[in-house]
């Protein structure tokens, strides 16, 4: 079978390659042929023209830049993407800049942005999550420990916070906001995320909260609002190493 990968741009020190998704509309995915050797940043084309037909780059394929450490600077997901692979940047600690997601963002797969066990990425400043997503997969932005604060767009379609997903955020401030569509939150889903502040409230959508969600969450210092529907608070969810919260009231 002929593979799907035969259309590539050389850009600088790294080469882009490009599948055809659908011909009609017009779209590809997208993922690195050669990664760098030397730092540079990285541009990823909203569109591309292969045999005189423009195609829109509308995903980021699995594992598209895994391990890519030579990329620097912002990463921006164009507004074209819908998806964005599995281990699609995974371990890619180079990066020092703003993450920037698509508009249009539908998909997050599993540590799409993650570092692996050990491995810190080093994303800084704010992350919105635009309310064009559906899901967000497990580990996705785990050990992206330079976050400094974390926004659900309103309108935001999210169900579940899956296993891992913010784990290691140890640099997040402020409040979280947990959308009202979120029904489940998963194990360990912002364990050792030390620096959130002020209330958690838990919205009243929400049924299950996980093993060791908020782990370590030990910013907290205003009031644990838990939702009127939760039917299972699981292990930890909410402790501690000693014992011992910040949480105030009753």
């Amino acid at each position: 079978t002929t593979s799907p990968w035969s259309n590539f741009m050389v850009v600088g020190p790294y080469e882009l390659q490009f599948a055809i998704t659908s011909a009609e509309p017009a779209e590809c995915e997208v993922r690195c042929l050669l990664k760098p050797i030397s730092e540079t940043t990285l541009t990823i084309p909203s569109t591309v023209t292969i045999d005189d037909v423009v195609y829109s780059v509308t995903a980021i394929a699995d594992s598209a830049f895994l391990g890519c450490d030579k990329f620097i600077g912002d990463l921006v997901i164009p507004n074209t993407v819908r998806s964005v692979g599995i281990r699609a940047f995974r371990d890619c600690v180079g990066f020092d800049g703003t993450l920037t997601l698509s508009e249009n963002l539908e998909t997050i797969g599993d540590l799409a942005f993650a570092g692996g066990p050990d491995v810190q990425v080093n994303y800084t400043g704010k992350l919105t999550i635009p309310n064009s997503v559906e899901y967000i997969g497990m580990a996705a932005f785990q050990n992206c420990s330079s976050l400094t604060s974390l926004e659900f767009e309103e309108g935001s379609q999210i169900t579940s916070l899956e296993q891992n997903v913010f784990r290691n955020c140890s640099s997040l401030t402020g409040s979280l906001q947990i959308p009202n569509t979120v029904t489940t939150i998963g194990d360990y889903a912002f364990t050792q995320c030390y620096n959130l502040t002020g209330d958690l409230i838990i919205p009243n959508t929400v049924t299950s909260v996980g093993v060791e969600a908020f782990w370590e969450c030990r910013g907290f210092n205003g009031t644990l609002t838990l939702s009127e529907n939760l039917e299972v608070i699981s292990d930890k969810a909410f402790a501690s190493y000693d014992g011992q919260m910040s949480f105030s009231g009753t």
